[in-house]
């Protein structure tokens, strides 16, 4: 492989502390994704190599868990930045996820796609991309400006990375958000003092693709990964913001291949079939222990949470995230914004906590002069400004309210960490140091 003369060296233990690793420099690859096309100026799109070597360098470095940078990354209007990467799993090891044949058999597929979060030293940025032989999506946020990786809808060919200004997809969003049951409205929430400090709060997901969204992709197997990357980004914004994280356990990701049981899904109210389904007896799944069951369906008409601050209610804690099943492509796109990370982020969000950002006490306004961005995942500023101008993070007040009700579910896993110990894996070493940079 190629990062096999990279691993870790000089592991050592501490009598009071997790062991910690002495890592060899972190590699700068260069020439790995290279520029194929610019519009020639910062606010429009780039394209970019993306084949075989690029998917198993990162493959690899995945799969050796180390970190690694991109040198001369592309972005529009010819600038470019060192992309850091850093390893991220949301699966449990081993896991496969469920597939239901047209004719009713099954089958059990393996994710191929690997996940990294990324950054770039020194600048105030965050990211996250996900990578498969065919895909790669993802997003890079530095200062105000954030830009869209993606290679477009999965049609069984592969395309060049374009790497997208968000304002490139800035149309205003139609999409709505529905809660059904009653939701708190006017909460004045008072400031927690810390994220889940020395403590991670591990949640388990079920996630449903029912088979409009299948239909979206080429294969199960793309169908799986891109779930997959969509959790895992979510997932790395949850553990940034709230200190929670997402995991997907061993068949708890089932794609349909014809139509489920509890039907076609076309509006907000037919959470209530999902919910009927997944409470019934004839569920073979109805006592599979999970804080959410979140349906991922096609077309495209918003989401949908059955309520507020319901995370591992088996009864009660369901979701549905229409999705277009990948990040917008500047150059063929049906999608004006970057919606699938954001509504699967703002759906889960209702279910973990929080209500609409316009129902705090005082409304939380988009433009509050709290970020670059102008709104949060929370909000419905993507109404005015699109999804594109919404940062991918939650607002403070609504990270207070959330980290009040995520620690009481029942079903939250309270996993111990050490200071400095990110991931949680009691060794201190690359990963960890790169999640603090």
């Amino acid at each position: 492989m190629f990062f096999a003369s990279l691993a870790l060296t000089g592991l050592s233990a501490l009598s009071a502390g997790p062991q910690v690793a002495t890592p060899a420099p972190t590699p700068v690859l260069q020439d790995l994704v290279t520029r194929l096309s610019d519009t020639g100026n910062r606010v429009g799109f780039a394209t970019a190599t993306f084949d075989d070597t690029t998917f198993e360098v990162l493959r690899d470095a995945h799969q050796l868990q180390r970190v690694m940078t991109i040198g001369d990354f592309p972005l529009p209007g010819g600038t470019s930045v060192d992309l850091t990467l850093r390893p991220v799993d949301v699966w449990e090891a081993g896991g496969k996820a469920r597939v239901i044949l047209e004719d009713g058999s099954v089958e059990y597929l393996a994710p191929s796609i690997q996940l990294f979060s990324t950054h770039v030293q020194g600048l105030e940025s965050t990211g996250f991309l996900g990578v498969s032989r065919e895909m790669m999506h993802g997003y890079l946020s530095i200062g105000g400006d954030t830009f869209i990786l993606s290679t477009g809808a999965d049609d069984g060919t592969r395309k060049p990375l374009a790497i997208s200004h968000s304002d490139v997809f800035g149309r205003q969003g139609n999409e709505f958000c529905n809660v059904m049951t009653d939701a708190p409205s006017g909460v004045s929430v008072q400031p927690q003092q810390s994220r889940a400090g020395l403590e991670i709060w591990e949640t388990k997901v079920f996630i449903e693709c029912d088979n409009k969204f299948r239909g979206r992709f080429s294969s199960n197997q793309a169908t799986i990964d891109y779930a997959t990357l969509l959790v895992g980004a979510s997932s790395e914004i949850y553990r940034r913001d709230l200190g929670a994280t997402m995991i997907i356990p061993n068949g708890n990701v089932q794609v349909w291949n014809s139509t489920p049981p509890w039907g076609k899904i076309t509006t907000f109210g037919d959470i209530s079939a999902v919910r009927s389904w997944w409470n019934s007896s004839s569920n073979p799944n109805k006592s599979v222990a999970r804080a959410q069951v979140h349906v991922l369906s096609y077309p495209v008409f918003g989401g949908v949470a059955w309520g507020i601050g319901i995370l591992c209610q088996k009864t009660n804690s369901y979701a549905i995230s229409s999705c277009y099943g990948s990040f917008p492509y500047p150059i063929k796109h049906t999608s004006g914004s970057n919606w699938d990370l954001y509504v699967f982020s703002h759906e889960s969000g209702h279910l973990y906590g929080s209500q609409h950002t316009f129902d705090y006490v005082p409304p939380i306004n988009c433009n509050d002069g709290s970020g670059p961005d102008k709104g949060t995942i929370m909000s419905y500023c993507h109404q005015t400004y699109g999804v594109g101008g919404v940062g991918m993070r939650f607002h403070k007040r609504v990270q207070d309210n959330m980290r009040g009700t995520i620690p009481g579910a029942a079903c939250v896993k309270k996993i111990p960490i050490r200071l400095g110990d990110y991931n949680g894996d009691d060794i201190i070493d690359q990963i960890d140091t790169d999640a603090f940079d």
